[in-house]
């Protein structure tokens, strides 16, 4: 079973569990990057959601790309660029082949 990784964000309490979708051992996590709390989800009156991302990270630990593959509700989509930008410098250490994860945030305003 997974260990979850809680951090603070600016105006947001983001919540972020890293489940490996392969047969192997969890990428180990370097460093963890959390997303800003988009002023775009306050004008449109989103307080909170939930997205479920997947992760491709290279042989050397970085992160090529983010997906989201679910929001909840949907009109969490609106956190997809915040959650993307972050998820994008976050470090794992290299295995030396390529590898998955996935990544559930909840955004929640303070």
């Amino acid at each position: 079973m997974k260990s979850p990784v809680v951090f603070h964000a600016g105006l947001a309490l983001v919540t972020s569990l890293l489940l490996s979708t392969g047969a192997h051992a969890d990428p180990k996590i370097l460093k963890k990057v959390p997303p800003d709390f988009p002023q775009e989800a306050l004008r449109r009156n989103v307080s909170s959601g939930v997205l479920q991302t997947q992760l491709a990270i290279d042989g050397q630990g970085n992160v090529t790309d983010v997906k989201v593959v679910n929001a909840s509700p949907p009109p969490a989509r609106v956190f997809k660029d915040a959650a993307t930008e972050a998820l994008m410098k976050w470090k794992f250490e290299g295995s030396g082949k390529p590898d998955t994860a996935e990544v559930k945030l909840v955004f929640s305003q303070e």
